[in-house]
């Protein structure tokens, strides 16, 4: 009888641990992030001032934005805005690759981060921003965005670079969990050894 008592109580605590945990890693986690800026001017080819991309920073170092994340819930982020322009160049032809290569910091921690980037010059230059690049920060999984086509005849069109933003909680509960499950199972293991003695 004994066995089957502690068999129960021991399949309890482990549940118990296991919800407590899991409770934790539930929990909203703001995550501070800003991305750099580039200028790319694809018609230094060509020998012309076209076609130019610029990408703005969102933030910096010292204005970080913030977001509020709950565990494997994504959420998608502007990380850029992109501006392109087209000139002279667009009657020319050819297709030329880049790399948009910057910095992305999130919670302190910078890496540099790549989209691939196409130019379709034509009568009407059309861009493509490639996605599908992961990169890990900590507990945070960032993962780049594609950007819908630009088709762009002249003159310049906008759009935002955006990512997906996912808190990946560990396997191994932090410590808090932990101390949070020890807290309701001591009295719970002080009232059980007071029965066994009566």
């Amino acid at each position: 009888m004994k066995k089957v008592v502690l068999v129960s109580v021991t399949v309890a605590l482990i549940a118990l641990l296991a919800s407590v945990a899991m409770a934790h890693s539930a929990l909203p986690e703001t995550v501070w992030y800003s991305a750099g800026a580039l200028q790319t001017s694809i018609g230094d080819q060509m020998n012309s001032g076209y076609d130019v991309v610029n990408l703005h920073g969102i933030g910096s170092p010292d204005n970080l934005q913030a977001i509020t994340l709950i565990a494997n819930v994504p959420q998608i982020v502007t990380i850029n805005t992109l501006d392109f322009g087209v000139g002279l160049n667009s009657y020319t032809g050819g297709t030329y690759s880049f790399d948009m290569i910057r910095d992305l910091t999130v919670n302190g921690q910078t890496q540099s981060i790549d989209n691939l980037m196409t130019d379709e010059i034509s009568y009407s230059d059309t861009l493509t921003v490639a996605g599908g690049n992961q990169y890990q920060f900590g507990n945070v999984k960032v993962t780049l965005l594609s950007c819908d086509p630009l088709s762009n005849p002249g003159g310049t069109m906008s759009e935002d670079v955006k990512a997906q933003f996912e808190v990946v909680p560990s396997s191994v509960p932090e410590p808090g969990a932990f101390l949070a499950a020890l807290s309701i199972l001591g009295p719970a293991g002080f009232v059980f050894r007071r029965r066994r003695l009566a």
